[in-house]
């Protein structure tokens, strides 16, 4: 994140986890909200896959192979990387609104 510095001072700090609190901030013409699903998440369901069940949204998986060499899943597979990616993000998105 080489533009770090632009944003940083808009960041808060719970439980060392650097998140945005409230509305958010502008940036690059777009209202950035940055949330942490651990913080958000109730005891005992902090992983992503326990979060997506929550909702009855399965989390995709990968082997731990994939997991390690994602950048081989990406050039080998580009449309499971994009699901896998995809499908995390419309889980945490889920969970913090």
């Amino acid at each position: 994140m080489t533009d770090f510095n632009l944003f940083k001072d808009e960041l808060d700090i719970v439980n060392k986890d650097m998140i945005t609190i409230g509305k958010g901030f502008k940036y690059a013409g777009y209202n950035i909200q940055i949330r942490d699903t651990i913080l958000l998440a109730p005891a005992g369901q902090k992983s992503l896959a326990s979060i997506g069940k929550l909702y009855n949204f399965d989390k995709l998986f990968l082997t731990e192979f994939e997991i390690t060499h994602i950048d081989l899943l990406l050039k080998n597979d580009k449309d499971q990387f994009v699901l896998y990616a995809i499908r995390d993000s419309q889980i945490t998105l889920k969970h913090a609104i």
